[in-house]
């Protein structure tokens, strides 16, 4: 609103500056002025001196100076002169040049009506004064308001009709980069990307119409930078309503997009998580039914891809000949998969591959295929543009890798701490079904590979025995307990009980009984996270043999035909070192009857039932006399008496019912 100024200004409060040459009969009207009308006077006689009296309020020059001055001179004062000016003249030629100079009044001097001219004056001031200060408050105004819309943080601009810049703030050079003189010759098309301009014209021809419209642009700076925007646009009318142009209003909306794709990825994100849960149930379902490392990888793969929780997975292992992980199954690619890609031509040192996670058995995450610190080999090949993020799982059961499994997702920001979180067990859970698979195999394939090893690693207790007593140790067998370890057991001869039982509690993480003694042979059993038997039996095979003696131990490995032998070598080799492969052998089976009876027996045991009857086998309980007792026994399990005799009584009817009929009993 600019303000205005209601009555007269009071004059005696203005100071006015009278140019004179000298004349008496002016004196006289100054005089009558200042008396009058109380108006503050001060008198020059040079119109060069005019520019140095700057806190007047009024210049009045008297009808007699252009005849003692320069016009030129005058004009050039005047022009120069930011206060109203009056001039009294007698000529009109020359009261025209004083107005196209710049003069605001001229009034024609009749020094007879001193009283006349000097009312005259008084009103003519008082009107100028009001002019002034409504000119001097419109300036401001104006002044406020563009300081106003250049301190705005969006951008303002102002288009007529013909979608031409009339207005615009400073902030729209700041953001663009553009100066006022390149912005001149711009139009509001210029500021966006070629796909919004259609959509940016249609809503200018809206506004017209509609009175206020809103759009979301692709802003482009004039160093090629593209911001996202909002821009609303509302009319601009006249005093009579008539359209003359659009007001705009631009906001950055980058925080606000951001936030909104936070909240898409995090709801998209819950929903993955819950159909990743249900692939994960039917994917253990499915590992339960699956007798075959194959139909386990196939299962795996199909799964991860259905209901588009991934968009591709596979599932690979290291190769024997060059150590780089060759793809065996896959899903979810949509042409012919992984054959007829490539390996990179070169592995940067930099750079975590699927070789590295088989090597350090770490989960590894990517969060971006822009990531080039940690991503997997095959990434380059294998990803399509869409596939924004990867994991690589490694699948392990105890000590034993048995490959890695990579999936890869559309969202850049994938695989948070929960999903990691579920995904590791999901790896464990394969690793633990390839190794059931391959234990399963060597059970029932007719053809078997025969491994012998030479060990002379003394961390291993029977090695390090040994070296220290002269005795022998012979492997009895192995049985798996219910919290998952493994028990040794063990024959000594050479050497009395006392001396291994003091040998064996120099190592802490041991745990040895002596389970029986008879003619110079000593039964132990043996409990050890780092038993060598522990990690061996992880890969797929049977320990057929083992001894040990003088410090050295010879082990015969039995793998079904077809396993990764060159695995099961450098798992074994990195474990334990100065350890040696001596023989590889390839027979087949005399008979494949006895590994069925004992597979169809096995099935009906319970892991319980199982684990009495091998432990009372191997501790001589079955013998005459019997070297151990059931009591005893029961001990080790931390069991009674009546119940160690109920799950020996359950396995050995089981036993003799598949002996006697041949079939299968419903497990209890």
């Amino acid at each position: 609103m600019i303000p205005t100024n209601e009555g007269s200004p009071s004059l005696s409060t203005v100071q006015v500056l009278i140019i004179d040459t000298r004349s008496d009969a002016f004196d006289e009207f100054i005089a009558y002025l200042e008396r009058e009308y109380e108006i503050r006077t001060t008198t020059v006689y040079d119109t060069n001196r005019i520019s140095e009296y700057d806190d007047v309020d009024c210049v009045i020059g008297s009808p007699f100076l252009t005849e003692h001055s320069d016009n030129k001179s005058l004009e050039t004062q005047i022009a120069d002169t930011a206060v109203p000016t009056i001039l009294f003249y007698e000529d009109e030629t020359t009261a025209s040049q004083m107005l196209t100079a710049g003069a605001d009044r001229c009034i024609r001097y009749n020094g007879r009506q001193i009283e006349a001219q000097a009312a005259h004056v008084a009103a003519t001031l008082r009107q100028e004064l009001r002019h002034q200060r409504t000119r001097r408050a419109l300036r401001n105004e104006i002044e406020f308001i563009h300081h106003s819309f250049d301190a705005h943080n969006d951008i303002l601009f102002a288009i007529d009709l013909d979608g031409n810049l009339i207005f615009w703030n400073k902030k729209l050079n700041e953001i663009t980069g553009y100066p006022d003189a390149e912005i001149y010759e711009m139009s509001p098309a210029d500021f966006i990307t070629m796909d919004c301009a259609e959509p940016l014209s249609a809503a200018i021809s809206r506004a017209i119409s509609n009175d206020c419209v809103k759009k979301q642009v692709t802003l482009i700076t004039k160093d090629d930078n593209k911001i996202p925007y909002e821009f609303v646009g509302t009319l601009l009318e006249d005093d009579s309503d008539n359209v003359i142009g659009i007001w705009v209003t631009g906001r950055d909306i980058t925080d606000r997009e951001r936030r909104e794709r936070m909240l898409e990825d995090q709801s998209e994100r819950l929903s993955v998580l819950k159909r990743l849960n249900e692939i994960i149930r039917d994917t253990h379902q499915t590992l339960v039914r699956a007798s075959t490392r194959e139909e386990i990888e196939q299962a795996v793969c199909a799964n991860l891809v259905s209901e588009n929780a991934y968009r591709f997975a596979w599932i690979g292992e290291q190769r024997a000949v060059d150590e780089d992980v060759e793809p065996r199954e896959w899903a979810g690619l949509e042409d012919n998969g992984l054959d007829d890609r490539s390996d990179p031509d070169e592995r940067s040192k930099e750079r975590v591959t699927a070789e590295t996670i088989i090597e350090t058995s770490r989960m590894r995450v990517a969060r971006s295929t822009a990531d080039s610190s940690t991503v997997v080999s095959w990434q380059e090949t294998a990803l399509e543009p869409e596939y924004q993020s990867t994991i690589a799982i490694p699948l392990v059961y105890r000590e034993t890798t048995h490959g890695v499994l990579c999936l890869h997702s559309s969202w850049s920001n994938s695989f948070d701490e929960t999903e990691r979180t579920v995904l590791k067990e999901l790896g464990e859970t394969i690793g633990y079904a390839f190794s059931a698979a391959e234990c399963r195999r060597a059970l029932v394939s007719d053809a078997v590979i025969e491994l012998e090893f030479i060990l002379r690693d003394r961390s291993i207790f029977t090695l390090d025995l040994t070296a220290r007593t002269e005795c022998r140790v012979t492997l009895d067998g192995i049985v798996e307990r219910s919290d998952g370890m493994l028990a040794e057991f063990v024959t000594v001869t050479g050497v009395d009980p006392e001396t291994v039982l003091d040998i064996a509690e120099e190592r802490e993480e041991m745990d040895i009984a002596l389970i029986s003694e008879h003619n110079g042979e000593s039964v132990f059993r043996l409990i050890s996270e780092s038993s060598s038997t522990v990690s061996l039996a992880d890969q797929g095979g049977i320990i057929r043999e083992g001894v040990a003696e003088d410090g050295e131990g010879h082990l015969v490995f039995e793998l079904p035909q077809g396993a990764d032998v060159h695995a099961l070598v450098d798992a074994i080799q990195n474990l334990y070192s100065e350890t040696e492969l001596v023989a590889q052998r390839t027979r087949e089976r005399t008979s494949t009857r006895g590994a069925e009876f004992r597979a169809t027996f096995d099935d009906t045991l319970t892991d319980r039932q199982r684990q009495t009857l091998k432990t009372a086998y191997f501790s001589g309980y079955f013998e005459w006399p019997r070297e151990s007792t059931g009591d005893e026994i029961a001990a080790s399990f931390d069991i009674s008496g009546p119940t160690f005799h109920e799950h020996l009584r359950a396995g050995q009817r089981k036993l003799l019912r598949a002996f006697i009929e041949h079939g299968p009993e419903t497990r209890r």
